[in-house]
């Protein structure tokens, strides 16, 4: 039985390299020591050839590397397809979490422009009812009407802005600074001053935008829960490179004609300030909105191009 072509031969063989294959390293290890003593035995009880018994060792010993060579592979197999599985649930971790980002920044614009549009349009709509109850004439009910039709159409111009804005169509942000200014005195809510200093070409591009829609959620406030109040506007766009860019907004209800309670206060689900605040989180700034006296006061803090995201927040704290 211990000829080279025998059957215990190749049993011997399948036993080593299946320890090898699937068998820790130990293990295998020791069934392929047993297995070589053995034959080592055998053959020398039975008087075998030197070489045979060396060809016999030597057969078993590269028989278990072979088997240990392809357990390492199956384990390499295993782990890449772990990792492959692990990356593709990483990948779609982050679609998701992209997909969600992109619905939380259209929800903020499609909130903006509404929240804007029909604030205005409702406080002209009461101030017909109003004059319409109190028999006025018809001139001042066509003033209020005319308002309100300019009102939707820019309304209209908004909304198209907004969608040039999600496709990364910004326009030049002083523009729409002053312009949104000169609808809140349009309105005939009070009265509104404006101050922009600094270099103006700062503010554009995302910086511009979040500056406008702060602004222009801002002014909506002021219209919901101080109608009548005047207000101040003061944009510093900065000079320097890691100059930061500020927005300040302040009602002052004492000052203006104070008007009556606008169905316009019981509107909105809350997401104005937070939006307000998700803005500026996204380019590295910060925003606060607290009462100032009897008004309200909100301030928008962005970072210039030359600091990093998150230096306006140190830099506050530091402070």
């Amino acid at each position: 039985g211990l000829s080279s072509l025998s059957t215990a031969i190749a049993i011997g063989f399948m036993v080593v390299v299946s320890a090898g294959a699937r068998l820790a390293a130990e293990v295998s290890f020791g069934i392929m020591a047993e297995t070589v003593a053995a034959f080592l035995i055998a053959g020398l009880a039975s008087g075998a050839p030197v070489e045979a018994i060396i060809g016999w060792t030597a057969g078993f010993v590269g028989m278990w590397a072979f088997g240990l060579t392809r357990r390492a592979y199956l384990f390499r197999a295993v782990e890449a397809e772990q990792a492959l599985e692990q990356a593709r649930r990483a990948h779609a971790a982050e679609t998701q979490a992209a997909a969600l980002a992109e619905r939380a920044r259209i929800a903020r614009e499609i909130h903006d422009v509404l929240a804007h549009a029909l604030a205005g349009l409702t406080i002209q709509l009461e101030a017909t009812s109003a004059l319409l109850e109190q028999g006025a004439d018809t001139d001042a009910v066509l003033v209020r009407v005319r308002r309100a039709r300019q009102l939707a159409q820019e309304g209209l111009r908004e909304t198209r802005r907004a969608v040039g804005a999600l496709r990364g169509e910004v326009d030049p942000a002083p523009a729409g600074i002053e312009a949104l200014v000169a609808e809140y005195r349009a309105d005939g809510s009070g009265t509104a001053q404006l101050t922009i200093d600094g270099d103006r070409g700062r503010l554009s591009g995302p910086t511009g935008d979040t500056v406008i829609r702060v602004l222009q959620e801002a002014l909506t406030n002021v219209r919901k829960h101080a109608p009548g109040a005047d207000v101040s506007v003061a944009v510093h766009a900065g000079e320097g490179p890691r100059d930061a860019v500020t927005l300040v907004v302040e009602d002052h209800p004492g000052r203006g004609q104070p008007a009556p309670p606008s169905t316009l206060a019981a509107s909105g689900g809350g997401f104005g300030v937070r939006g307000m605040r998700e803005r500026a989180e996204q380019l590295g700034g910060r925003l606060s909105a607290e009462a100032a006296g009897p008004g309200w006061r909100v301030q928008l803090t962005l970072p210039g191009p030359g600091e990093s995201a998150g230096s306006v927040i140190a830099t506050e704290e530091a402070g």
